[in-house]
């Protein structure tokens, strides 16, 4: 059997990364067309919190997009291993492009995949994006091993959401659910449109007939959730919370509270570097959406970031995992006595399903964001201005915090007849 070695190294070029495959006595260099600021790079990685190009890409996207080029290559390597062969450079090449010349484009698997590398460069997704985008993958082969792109037609694509409504995956592995329902319509509909935005590439790519997706309109019962948020009183008790110094209670506690006053989103509070901050604002380039914002600093943004300053390190708030973070803010807002009612409908197919939960145990990282964009609105901001701030693109995303903040000011005119 003949054993490779293979070498991937890397190297900029007028800031565009090239890599540079060396496997048995040849070699292959190839541009990936990713824009790398020089000062971003360490040799293989872009470094945390950076962003790169003309479109601010984030480093997580771009470190994402290798990885997978070097696991594309890997199992180039790995199956001519198998197959006691040495691989073509027409087989490097594609991989080193992002595709794989040994795959079947008639099998969704691969397909999809390709899907995911091409268009996560094209489109500019986020980590959590292909993630989620990789989950729905994995439910699809879960529900159909080896499916073949032919096998779908609007009967599968039926049969496929109905299995939703009783199946789901749990770390990888399919559960059959009971009467609590599998995922809820509303996830639903939204696996439903990233498989329709799938199969609208894979026609213009030749492999699925369109006509399909004609065919196919899914139709579930869905409620609009509950915006989930802090009014001005319950920020103010929240903020004012004591917890232990240096504790991940009082890191959480700031972090929401910072959320809560400047509307960033987790992701970009995380990646906020002290020469972000300015002496009335800060500026950033936000990791979703790579969109350049400028947020100007009241005295309780201000203050928490005064609190932080003398911290080793270049970020400007302390760092704290997501899970762990969402953990300590349903503490302290219990600690702060926020125990509102809050009733929740969910549908499962036809299935109806209300529970209502103290507001503290609803709260996370992202209800801050929610919270900063129904205070400033219900303070009478415009909402061209909070758009400015939040980095909202599309009014319609901002329609249901108008109508709470519409709803929080007639609230706030009947106290005049108490």
């Amino acid at each position: 059997m003949i054993r490779h070695k293979h070498s991937v190294t890397y190297r900029l070029k007028e800031g565009v990364l090239i890599i540079r495959v060396r496997w048995n006595s040849q070699e292959l260099p190839r541009s990936t067309g990713l824009r790398i600021s020089p000062e971003g790079w360490d040799g293989r990685r872009c470094r945390p919190g950076s962003v790169h190009g003309p479109t601010h890409t984030p480093a997580d996207m771009i470190n994402s997009l290798i990885a997978a080029r070097e696991q594309l290559i890997a199992n180039l390597f790995i199956r001519a291993t198998l197959d006691n062969r040495i691989p073509s450079r027409a087989e490097v090449a594609a991989a080193m492009a992002g595709s794989d010349a040994t795959s079947n484009p008639d099998t969704f698997a691969d397909l999809y995949n390709r899907y995911i590398l091409t268009e996560s460069a094209r489109r500019a997704w986020t980590h959590n994006t292909i993630r989620s985008i990789r989950q729905l993958g994995n439910l699809v082969t879960t529900f159909a091993p080896g499916l073949r792109m032919d096998w779908i037609d609007s009967r599968w694509l039926d049969d496929f959401t109905t299995y939703q409504q009783s199946h789901r995956l749990y770390r990888g592995k399919t559960a059959t659910a009971d009467d609590s329902g599998g995922y809820t319509n509303q996830v639903i509909l939204k696996n439903c449109r990233i498989l329709r935005s799938f199969l609208r590439w894979a026609a213009a790519e030749g492999h699925f007939d369109a006509d399909t997706l004609r065919q196919w309109q899914p139709r579930l019962k869905t409620t609009a959730r509950p915006v989930i948020f802090l009014t001005r009183d319950e920020l103010e008790r929240f903020a004012a919370t004591e917890c232990a110094e240096g504790s991940p209670m009082e890191r959480a506690r700031d972090l929401f509270a910072f959320a809560s006053y400047t509307g960033l989103r987790y992701s970009d509070i995380m990646a906020l570097q002290k020469t972000d901050v300015h002496a009335d604002h800060i500026t950033l380039t936000t990791r979703k959406t790579a969109t350049r914002l400028t947020i100007e600093l009241n005295r309780h943004s201000r203050r928490l970031l005064d609190r932080y300053a003398s911290q080793p390190g270049p970020h400007a708030m302390p760092r704290m995992d997501a899970a762990q973070l969402n953990i300590y803010i349903k503490k302290v807002a219990e600690l702060a006595g926020i125990d509102e009612p809050v009733s929740l409908t969910r549908y499962y197919g036809a299935r109806r399903r209300t529970v209502t939960e103290p507001k503290h145990r609803l709260l996370s990282s992202h209800a801050g964001r929610r919270t900063f964009v129904c205070l400033a609105l219900s303070l009478g901001i415009s909402p061209t201005v909070v758009m400015k701030w939040t980095g909202h693109s599309d009014y319609a995303a901002m329609k249901p915090y108008i109508d709470v903040a519409d709803a929080t000011r007639r609230t706030a005119m009947d106290l005049f007849d108490d």
